[in-house]
């Protein structure tokens, strides 16, 4: 049994590096664990029940982090699915919640939240050693290196604050392929973060950009994958445009070719005085086949496919993506 548990945990692994300890009490760990950083460790999801066969065993994780950190170490749970968010008594108390959705960005409001954060505990007086934030998701990979990239941003000075130089140290140091990092939208925010450092002060402004979308534009991708419908999310507000209908949700699809869609949402109230986040899942049927996530503060006019998650993996011409025709409360 021990031998099958040790297999399917590798298998669930995939490429990324995992530790084998001989020394810790109790015996031999073998954990989808890993300290890329002095002061960050990142690991998948500390399991209990049937998951812990397949996934990290959480008495393993407790004993190894207690024999290596002893009290000095915090562990910051990413998930927001209901079934991966334990209990707070968890890791003797040691465990703090900056939950978001798998394969999505995290709120950019929470970035700086979660650096300021991590930064207070290793830099607090009060440890008997040098202490260590402990960061996981589900697979410790997405959105677990999401945060951790902004951290090494500001915590580790050969980064030298630029987010393409966090992304590749995290991709070498979670994963035998350099591959730690791959959502556009996850990646996108790492970047918006090195912005708010160099711009805002490293917290984003109290006022930010309010936009209204009078129209946006797909071209291109509709030649390697059918889209029937745009889901929009914004502040807690859903929108969904039917691309099959002329006429839908008072906007007007018009496809001028094959493949190239204009929808016009001018009419729209959803799509007026949208701020902060914004996420689009551009879906066939009731599958997502891509999403974009973008935030009004460093909205841009147009975003090449290979910026979309999902449609990002396809081969299309440099000229497919999705525009935006929009005016903002910075141009007034």
């Amino acid at each position: 049994m021990g031998l099958c548990c040790i297999a399917a945990r590798r298998a669930v692994s995939l490429k990324k590096r995992r530790i084998k300890y001989k020394d810790a009490p109790g015996g031999t760990v073998d954990l989808d664990l890993v300290q890329i950083h002095r002061r960050i460790v990142c690991m998948g999801f500390p399991a209990l029940g049937i998951e812990s066969f397949y996934r990290n065993r959480y008495k393993d994780v407790l004993r190894y982090l207690d024999h290596m950190y002893g009290t000095d170490y915090m562990v910051y749970n990413l998930c927001a699915e209901p079934k991966y968010r334990y209990d707070l008594t968890f890791f003797h108390g040691r465990v703090r919640e900056f939950p978001f959705p798998d394969h999505w960005a995290c709120p950019l409001i929470m970035i700086p939240r979660f650096v300021e954060d991590a930064v207070r505990y290793i830099t607090s007086a009060d440890h008997a050693q040098e202490a260590v934030v402990v960061v996981h998701c589900k697979a410790g990979k997405g959105r677990t290196g999401l945060l951790t990239c902004c951290l090494l941003m500001e915590i580790e000075p050969s980064i030298g604050g630029l987010a393409k130089n966090a992304i590749s140290y995290y991709g070498i140091q979670r994963t035998f392929d350099g591959r730690g990092l791959t959502l556009p939208s996850q990646l996108r925010y790492v970047k918006y973060y090195e912005r708010l450092r160099n711009e805002y002060g490293g917290e984003v402004p109290a006022e930010v950009p309010v936009v209204d979308i009078h129209q946006f534009h797909i071209r291109g991708i509709q030649a390697k994958v059918t889209i029937t419908s745009c889901k929009w999310y914004a502040f807690e507000r859903v929108c969904v445009i039917s691309l099959n209908s002329s006429r839908c949700c008072n906007a007007q699809v018009i496809k001028s070719s094959p493949h190239f869609t204009t929808v016009n949402v001018a009419n729209n109230d959803f799509f007026k005085k949208l701020s902060q986040d914004i996420r689009v899942e551009f879906l066939n049927g009731c599958s997502i086949v891509g999403v974009l996530t973008f935030h009004t503060l460093f909205i841009e006019r147009e975003y090449i496919y290979s910026g979309i998650d999902k449609i990002c993996v396809l081969k299309l011409p440099e000229s497919a993506g999705i525009s935006f025709d929009f005016t903002s409360s910075l141009e007034k």
